[in-house]
């Protein structure tokens, strides 16, 4: 950065270094802007790049190229795990539209205005110098070449070699970041104003293998807040395919599953649709997974749904999940109508083993709590907290990404030609 005399402005707390820093990442040349956010790195735990003007700067760098992208994706994750930054991301529609739009399955056309994605059977074509850049039209490419592309399109093709790589990694960036904003629950409430943010949690559900990918602990998070639970239960497929997941071969994808339907059940008025919902039998998803090889005598059996009657040879496995299970019973128990369908559906019998196999006496006081609710007399209606979820957060590291070298070519005056893929 700039110097005046003994003067450095290579502190990230010196004024005219931020003012330096915003105009740089600002400026038109793409090998400019690449220099000047991986100089960033390093105060990636600094102050300084959690003030709004740096945040600001940051943003339009998620359309950048790749390697651009990637170390702006690496600052954002350090310092979405602050609150105060996770708002001002979580109140920009440009940095939400970023985000989101990456984490889809179906590719994006490069163009940034451009919502269209690929349709099975539809491949889009992409730009035959760089690679990189995929559209929908003739007609993208052309509007895409004349705003930026025609000056980053050589950056772009100097790193074919990484670019797969590249693309994963940010993949992945883009979901701890998500996952990092969603932490605070301010943050939470900031996205679910935005329909682009409700369209995107709706269109995961479309694909069965995007769920996991893109962090389950989103999920979870949202589900802090009434509007992003209302997002959930307003989706038809959601729940089923959160409940699926249940039996995941990962604990921890099964851990944020269950926890995002324990905080549905924050909401009193979710208890008894989400036990109606007519795609999933919720409450026999979580006695088959508290249910062991133990066998039961008859009376205990009648009533109880048929896919748990029979003895379970796989309890899950993990103490922390069986918890989550266990206070989403306890929530379920704590509302009349849905303690009634608790009784008949006989939860009972399935806790009552379950105590003897446990050995951790906060576990074994969670279910005697449950148990209670349902053999006591009724009672008025009991009310609970807000739901507090165990959020995560990510911070992020990667190794400097060496400065390209640009081949010394004459700039084209008309887009290079698409190719199929």
């Amino acid at each position: 950065m700039a110097t005046s005399g003994n003067e450095t402005h290579d502190d990230p707390g010196n004024q005219r270094f931020l003012d330096d820093i915003v105009s740089l990442l600002a400026s038109p040349k793409t090998d400019v802007r690449f220099a000047t956010v991986t100089k960033l790195r390093p105060f990636a735990a600094s102050d300084a790049l959690r003030k709004d003007p740096v945040l600001e700067a940051l943003v339009p760098l998620l359309d950048d190229p790749m390697p651009i992208r990637k170390c702006a994706l690496t600052l954002l994750v350090n310092v979405a795990a602050d609150e105060n930054p996770a708002v001002f991301l979580a109140s920009n529609f440009a940095a939400i539209r970023s985000i989101t739009q990456s984490l889809l399955p179906e590719r994006k056309c490069a163009l940034p205005t451009c919502p269209n994605r690929e349709r099975q059977g539809v491949p889009f074509q992409r730009c035959s110098r760089c690679r990189s850049c995929y559209y929908c039209s003739v007609v993208c490419q052309k509007k895409h070449w004349s705003s930026s592309h025609r000056e980053s399109c050589p950056f772009c093709a100097s790193f074919l070699q990484e670019l797969p790589a590249d693309t994963k990694d940010s993949n992945l960036l883009c979901a701890t970041l998500l996952n990092n904003m969603t932490s605070h629950q301010r943050a939470v409430t900031c996205l679910c104003k935005h329909q682009i943010f409700t369209d995107f949690i709706k269109a995961i559900f479309r694909s069965a293998t995007a769920l996991p990918s893109i962090s389950i602990g989103v999920l979870t998070n949202i589900t802090q807040v009434e509007e992003g639970r209302k997002i959930l239960m307003d989706t038809p497929t959601s729940i089923p395919m959160i409940v699926n997941l249940f039996s995941f071969e990962q604990t921890a994808v099964r851990k944020f599953a269950m926890s995002t339907v324990r905080n549905l059940c924050f909401d009193a008025n979710i208890r008894l649709p989400l036990l109606q919902n007519t795609h999933v039998d919720v409450l026999s998803s979580i006695m088959l997974r508290l249910r062991g090889e133990e066998q039961l005598d008859a009376d205990d059996i009648n009533g109880m749904p048929v896919v748990v009657q029979k003895p379970n040879k796989r309890r899950e496995p993990d103490l922390a999940c069986r918890q989550v299970l266990v206070e989403t019973l306890l929530l379920l128990g704590s509302s009349k109508p849905t303690r009634i369908v608790l009784r008949e559906k006989k939860v009972y019998p399935i806790l009552r083993e379950l105590d003897k196999s446990e050995t951790e006496e906060a576990m074994k006081d969670a279910i005697l709590s449950v148990v209670s609710l349902l053999v006591n007399d009724e009672a008025p209606d009991t009310t609970t907290t807000t739901p507090t979820t165990t959020s995560t957060t990510t911070s992020t590291t990667t190794s400097t990404t060496p400065t390209p070298t640009t081949p010394a070519t004459e700039a084209s005056v008309a887009p290079y030609e698409m190719e199929d893929v």
